[in-house]
């Protein structure tokens, strides 16, 4: 279910967007009318959408409030006013928001700019994962490419220059967990970061999307490969974050050195 904040400066307005977003089948997690409060629920709400108002209590109008919040955040905004001026218009085109609904207007504007908004946001977010994607493929095309399941902790792709890394075919790579491709050493130390690194994307730190390790794998003969592994994080349509992409190379050459 799609969480959605709604930034309403009167009290009644407010409680009304709340009866009928919740009515549309979404939940509502909170209802702020300070630009202060915002900031702080944003943290912890983590919502899908704002139903922001421009005319808002605190230091900050909503315009100014939707400006800082997208330095760190990609949150759909539509944007709920009943001011219309040229200028107003114009602050408020320049954050390309999802929408501009004007008071009063009907149920079925707000149900359907909600709807649009989401499935947007969501291509959006596909796109941004297939662009991500085909990038380092064609970047990489000698390294060895991976997607992990976060969740089974197993690979649903590897490429072909896993056999001249590791000795396995990438059907035979399919087959193994996580733990089953590196040493005891390098599996500890992943499964410590990788919790910390979600954790810091999910509150608004995308400098931990992509990293770059040294792990040491198991080559299919029993040695050991030292390897870079550069991985970016990958969410679903909800916005989870539920895959691993990543670029192996050997190392083994530099380590001679």
């Amino acid at each position: 279910m799609e969480k959605i904040l709604i930034v309403e400066d009167e009290g009644i307005t407010s409680f009304e967007l709340k009866t009928k977003i919740e009515s549309w089948g979404y939940s509502v997690v909170g209802i702020a009318s300070r630009s202060e409060d915002v900031l702080k629920m944003i943290q912890y709400l983590e919502p899908d959408l704002i139903t922001m108002d421009i005319t808002i209590r605190g230091e900050m109008d909503g315009i100014e409030l939707v400006e800082i919040l997208q330095k760190t955040r990609e949150i759909p905004i539509i944007y709920v006013s009943a001011h219309s001026s040229d200028m107003i218009m114009e602050r408020a085109l320049k954050t390309s928001p999802y929408a501009f609904l004007i008071k009063p207007f009907a149920d079925k504007e707000l149900k359907f700019a909600i709807e649009l908004a989401l499935k947007k946001h969501n291509m959006k977010k596909e796109l941004d994962n297939d662009q991500i994607i085909h990038k380092i493929i064609s970047e990489n095309s000698g390294d060895v490419i991976w997607i992990l399941d976060i969740a089974s902790n197993k690979f649903t792709y590897v490429s072909y220059s896993i056999e001249n890394l590791r000795g396995y075919t990438p059907e035979e790579v399919l087959e193994q967990s996580l733990e089953e491709v590196m040493t005891p050493e390098s599996y500890q130390k992943i499964i410590k970061n990788l919790p910390l690194y979600i954790r810091a994307i999910m509150t608004g730190d995308e400098s931990a999307r992509v990293t770059t390790h040294e792990v040491d794998q198991i080559h299919k003969d029993g040695s050991i490969i030292p390897t870079e592994v550069v991985t970016t994080l990958l969410t679903d349509d909800n916005g989870t974050i539920d895959r691993v992409l990543g670029v192996t190379r050997s190392m083994a050459s530099k380590k001679k050195f």
